[in-house]
């Protein structure tokens, strides 16, 4: 989505010329491939009267023919694969919101717009959309400036029922009428490569006004919002002495998501929480045990997609995945201290060896961020961070591919299934993975593929809305 309130202008040529296509352009979205014609574009347009106006165009504006006006007296829309998302004000006849009532509209597959329905008469602040796969749409509705709760639709209807109460959503001043704009952020991470599985932070009930690490808590679903829970506490600590956390008492882990890493009070905690679609079901992230977010970090690792967990390293740590997960690499975080070593897994988090990036004489450096290709296949790593003394960027390539024992083979390899707690299938669905077997230390290499087996399950009661 691009924002702005100018003319919007269009080029073919690599920018050599420019032609105006529309004058007051509030923001505008690229059609989504396969399902809008090709150059499609949809705008909201100021109008006289500064009421607001979705059109789209095939053509950039070019000929009247193909553009159609979708739906008038808007605040803000979104374009969503399949959806088109619009947030409406309407005046209604003995409501007594002065400024209107904010109504979110949707339109399926490009066609009419239907205004969605939720549960709840409390007044709605603001509408942000998080998420819109799997055929169900996540929002975020605020209430007041102390309240927001996070929605999720029906299947067929955009009709929404509560999913979860406090959830932890920040919005900023230039955030102001756009309920899809990036100055918003709902504490929120979908775990990549699986349906339904969402880690999230909520405000205690009772005392949403403060978002201090004590008032922070970590709950996640594995039916995409029907359910939320705590998450399960490792049994043990980094050493193997035992945690005596119950989460019966109130007690579990708490995780760092994308709020943690943007809050000035938070600058132990450099990374969110990790996951990826290569790297199905492993998850890496910073957090505490105890009964908040308060308290000194350590790193925790989750191989079966958040049913358990384990705590791997103490402190505060930069990491990513690479080989499709067959290595994890974490170096110490700039807040931490300067270093010159990076540590290595190659079994899930279980033990870690150490190696130097730096040669003899060296100076360690402050480490800011770790990268590596899109992807996650290689395992070529980049550091990048500065000097303590004087800023002076730093970059440092690691190839690891020889510390592994030997290239996989069939037999180092496993099935896996994601599930919830006590249920073996995830949405109505058993999804059979290859995975390979941690402890044996094996290189998956560039050319892996993941062998993937679905399989229907039967419905029970928890499988109807």
């Amino acid at each position: 989505m691009y924002l702005f309130c100018s003319q919007l202008w269009f080029s073919d040529d690599f920018g050599v010329s420019w032609k105006e296509i529309q004058l007051q352009v509030k923001a505008f979205y690229w059609g989504v491939a396969g399902i809008d014609p090709e150059n499609t574009i949809f705008v909201e347009r100021i109008e006289p009267g500064n009421s607001t106006t979705l059109l789209s165009s095939s053509d950039f504006f070019q000929t009247r023919s193909n553009i159609k006006e979708w739906i008038s007296n808007i605040e803000d829309f979104e374009v969503w694969e399949k959806y088109l998302f619009v947030a409406r004000k309407q005046h209604l006849i003995g409501s007594k919101h002065r400024d209107g009532v904010l109504q979110l509209w949707v339109s399926i597959d490009r066609g009419s717009f239907k205004m969605a329905e939720f549960p709840s008469h409390l007044e709605r602040k603001e509408i942000f959309v998080y998420d819109a796969s799997d055929e169900q749409v996540f929002v975020c509705v605020m209430h007041d400036e102390l309240t927001t709760n996070l929605y999720i639709s029906d299947v067929q209807r955009m009709k929404f029922s509560l999913s979860l109460e406090n959830i932890l959503y920040i919005t900023y001043p230039s955030a102001e009428g756009s309920f899809t704009s990036e100055e918003r952020l709902a504490d929120i991470h979908k775990v990549q490569g699986l349906r339904g599985v969402y880690i999230a932070t909520q405000l205690k009930l009772g005392n949403a006004t403060n978002s201090t690490s004590d008032n922070l808590m970590t709950v996640i679903t594995f039916d995409k919002g029907g359910e939320w829970n705590l998450l399960k506490p490792p049994i043990t600590d980094k050493n193997g002495s035992p945690l005596k956390c119950n989460i019966n008492d109130g007690c579990s882990l708490h995780l760092t998501l994308k709020f943690s890493q943007l809050y000035q009070r938070f600058r132990t905690y450099p990374v969110p929480i990790l996951s990826k679609e290569s790297a199905v079901g492993l998850i890496v992230a910073s957090g505490v045990v105890g009964k908040s977010l308060k308290g000194h970090p350590s790193v925790f690792v989750s191989s079966d997609a958040g049913v358990t967990w384990r705590e791997v390293l103490y402190g505060s740590y930069i990491y990513m995945i690479g080989d499709f997960g067959g290595i994890i690499v974490a170096v110490k975080s700039f807040s931490h201290q300067e270093t010159d070593e990076v540590i290595y897994s190659t079994d899930d988090g279980e033990t870690w060896e150490t190696i130097k990036f730096l040669s003899e004489g060296g100076k360690p450096f402050r480490v800011y961020g770790l990268m590596t290709e899109p992807g996650e296949k290689t395992t070529t790593f980049t550091l990048f961070g500065s000097n303590k003394d004087h800023h002076e960027w730093l970059l440092v390539k690691l190839d690891l591919r020889h510390v592994f024992k030997h290239d996989c083979k069939a037999e180092d390899y496993k099935m896996w299934s994601p599930h919830a707690p006590n249920r073996s299938c995830l949405l109505g669905r058993e999804e059979i993975y290859e995975r390979r077997i941690s402890h044996t230390s094996c290189y998956n290499g560039l050319n892996y593929k993941r062998l993937i087996k679905i399989e229907n399950c039967p419905c029970d009661r928890e499988d109807y809305e």
